[in-house]
């Protein structure tokens, strides 16, 4: 696998217009041909992400399949109603939630939708989660990243790249985009342009994210939350006495929250309705974010409190030192759950039969 020799011949068309190309501009056939000639030394090396990178006809794909031809994600289908039904049938539907969320594709609304519709960022990642099923945590991803918006590819990169190392496998970029060389953290790279492999594992940092924390107010409540309401896994209102807070990374508004009164505990605020964009999850955006809101309502003498059911967002406050987890389970409403249920939009909001998880921010 990791040296390579490989002649590529191409015979021009006998017809009168192609002979007259060669005519007119003098070409030797044997212009026609091109090798590629070098080494992935990775055989004896302990690696998880590497990166095949060059320009556009430097040889990428052609080095990638003849190294690793069987890694290739290629010829993908998805003919299913809900993108997670195109999911291998072995995994059972929390096995491929679980998959999902490891990739940064965390939306529950989103896993129902089919492939057609998702954006081009969700699609790369929903690619990416379905070979880490079929391919047991081996495989290489051409033209990676190609179609997404450079801001998306760099995130979904550093999502990508953090699942694999998680999950102990191994996955090849192959791309002409060398803006997500320091997001992907590479283990080794192949640059087809200088020809050169290159073994640089703990040599690439990722860039820090910073998430700027704005209050909305005013007029603009409702157009802000209308982008984010689509993608929350319950209901889609926002309660009318929330305050609301939004997220902003590199100029774009990327995630939303709301901070509620929580009922019959004075002194305490709820965090409402925490949604980061699809594109933006998986890098730890989320968690930045809503400890910089939740530091903002502590400051102003309240306790904190946030429960959710989401396990992506479970996972990350488990590992936090600014989180106490002091609730899990399921939550019987009792009486409580009359009054719930007589609005409809409530009683889908409510917690009743789902296992939650229940959060202190620790200032």
């Amino acid at each position: 696998m990791p040296h390579f020799d490989i002649l590529k011949t191409y015979n021009a068309s006998k017809t009168f217009r192609a002979s007259s190309i060669v005519d007119l501009f003098t070409i030797d056939q044997s212009n026609l041909s091109e090798r590629f000639i070098g080494h992935i030394d990775i055989e004896d090396k302990d690696w998880n992400v590497g990166l095949i990178v060059g320009g556009s006809g430097s040889g990428k794909s052609t080095i990638a399949r003849e190294c690793f031809d069987d890694w290739l994600i290629e010829g993908m289908e998805y003919k299913a109603a809900s993108v997670i039904d195109d999911m291998p049938s072995d995994f059972t539907a929390k096995q491929v939630a679980e998959v999902f969320t490891s990739v940064g594709f965390a939306s529950p609304p989103s896993w129902l939708k089919p492939y057609g519709v998702l954006s081009n960022g969700e699609k790369m990642r929903v690619d990416l989660a379905r070979a880490i099923m079929e391919r047991g945590d081996s495989f290489a991803f051409d033209e990676f990243t190609s179609v997404v918006d450079r801001r998306v590819a760099q995130t979904g990169s550093a999502a990508i790249a953090k699942a694999v190392r998680k999950r102990g496998g191994q996955f090849v970029a192959v791309t002409c985009h060398h803006d997500v060389t320091e997001w992907l953290e590479p283990d080794w790279i192949y640059d087809t342009d200088q020809q050169r492999f290159f073994f640089c594992a703990g040599e690439w940092k990722r860039p820090e994210i910073r998430v700027d924390v704005y209050e909305v107010t005013g007029k603009w409540r409702d157009e802000v939350w209308r982008p984010f309401a689509k993608h929350h896994y319950l209901a889609h209102n926002l309660n009318l006495a929330a305050r609301q807070f939004i997220g902003v990374y590199d100029g774009q508004i990327v995630a939303h929250t709301g901070v509620i009164h929580f009922p019959m505990r004075k002194g305490w605020k709820r965090i409402h309705r925490l949604v980061v964009l699809p594109d933006y999850q998986g890098v730890g955006i989320g968690v930045r974010f809503i400890n910089s809101v939740s530091a903002l309502v502590a400051s102003e003498g309240h306790n904190v409190n946030l429960t959710t059911t989401t396990p992506a967002l479970v996972g990350a406050l488990k590992r936090s030192n600014d989180w106490a987890l002091v609730r899990k389970g399921v939550v019987k409403m009792g009486s409580l759950k009359d009054i719930v249920s007589k609005s409809k939009r409530l009683a889908n909001a409510s917690s009743d039969k789902r296992p939650t998880f229940s959060f202190n921010f620790r200032p």
